[in-house]
């Protein structure tokens, strides 16, 4: 968490004043992986962008699936 960052609502309401179509948010990265493994098909690629600090909840979200 950084004072700095923005929440979820609002990066949501940002991506889709200027992209329109479906933006989904989640509470937590492990939430947000399982939102992403759900709705991708067998050939779709799961991309994954972040801080180092993030890095490290999503490998340890992924060790539990």
């Amino acid at each position: 968490n950084n004072d700095r960052a923005m929440s979820g609502q609002e990066l949501q309401e940002l991506i889709l004043s200027i992209y329109g179509g479906e933006c989904q948010t989640a509470h937590t990265v492990k939430e947000a992986i399982s939102m992403a493994v759900k709705r991708a098909d067998a050939e779709d690629v799961i991309c994954i962008c972040g801080t180092l600090y993030m890095m490290r909840e999503v490998r340890s979200a992924l060790e539990i699936m």
